[in-house]
């Protein structure tokens, strides 16, 4: 039985098929941009000729979108790069970034391609020309739950217009102090958005987050530092330097609260890193609620160093808890 064709794949196809239009043709795609694939009848049955077979309503907005976006941008041969790339390379990019922002929180169809024509004009307009290819296989793949490709969007962009200082000494202390210097703004959409999910942050606190993250930081521990990000600008206490968390909890442990909080402890401490965080952001919260707060920098640092065979890290909450 053949393995299901990834809609993904289609995107060199889509290319090659836009780059043998007649000019009437394109005209219509660019001019369709924007509109359901079943208001415009017309280019709808142009554009037919590329689908790869029956497929649901859903992925065809998602390819009439891709098709009518690709027809926008301007074929180069030298375009090799991203959408959010070329924007964050842009004179005056960071102007873009409440722009890019709303972009990715955009999960209709239609809207998407409304807002990001907008900025493909804007960059014909500068002789900045897309990978289209890549511009493609983003579009038909945006409505995926786990949102790698506004993730990448983000974390090319913020790479681009970053003019921090990324070649610091301490990278924990130099991101944390950069997510604390954050536009008020930024700092909202952290607040507003779930402390333990990436994949489900909103557009702002994705740019936030990818402009304070050193660059060296390995895509697997990205959830970490958004997590102690996030974190950090829910509970802005004063705290000890240097306090692990247990010792934070045990601070406010009460004969009333005991039986609440040991039961978390333990399980945090049992638990794999990737099943914590609904804890940590628990624990964090109700901290913060008694005017308590955490060492965030020593909190990433643990986090950083929690599968380590020796389970050092657990072991030293345990004894700052439970003594």
């Amino acid at each position: 039985m053949a393995a299901e064709k990834n809609p993904t794949d289609s995107a060199p196809a889509i290319v090659a098929w836009i780059d043998h239009l007649d000019h009437v043709s394109l005209r219509q795609l660019r001019k369709a941009v924007g509109l359901g694939s079943w208001e415009h009848t017309r280019v709808s049955e142009l554009y037919r000729e590329v689908l790869p077979g029956p497929i649901s309503q859903e992925d065809e907005e998602a390819f009439f979108c891709a098709v009518t976006l690709c027809a926008a941008c301007k074929p180069a041969k030298e375009a090799n790069r991203s959408f959010a790339c070329q924007l964050g390379a842009a004179d005056q990019a960071r102007q873009f970034t409440d722009f890019l922002a709303h972009i990715l929180d955009i999960s209709s169809m239609p809207l998407l391609a409304s807002q990001i024509v907008h900025g493909i004009r804007f960059l014909n307009s500068r002789k900045k020309y897309l990978d289209r290819t890549r511009l493609v296989r983003d579009i038909l793949a945006w409505s995926q739950e786990e949102r790698t490709v506004q993730q990448s969007w983000a974390k090319e962009f913020s790479s681009q217009v970053s003019s921090l200082d990324q070649e610091m000494e301490d990278p924990v202390r130099g991101f944390l102090s950069s997510v604390q210097q954050m536009e008020e703004v930024k700092k909202e959409a952290f607040r507003s958005a779930p402390a333990e999910s990436l994949r489900r942050s909103n557009g702002m606190a994705l740019i936030g987050f990818y402009s304070a993250l050193p660059e060296k930081v390995a895509p697997e521990e990205e959830p970490l530092f958004y997590l102690v990000a996030a974190l950090s600008l829910l509970n802005e206490e004063p705290a000890f330097p240097c306090r692990d968390l247990g010792a934070s909890l045990q601070m406010v442990c009460t004969q009333e609260n005991e039986e609440y909080l040991s039961g978390i402890m333990a399980e945090v401490i049992q638990g794999e890193r990737s099943e914590i965080f609904p804890l940590l952001v628990k624990s964090v919260i109700y901290l913060r609620n008694l005017h308590v707060g955490f060492c965030a920098e020593k909190l990433l640092n643990d986090l950083l160093f929690w599968d380590h065979p020796a389970r050092s890290v657990q072991a030293a909450w345990e004894k700052s808890f439970f003594g």
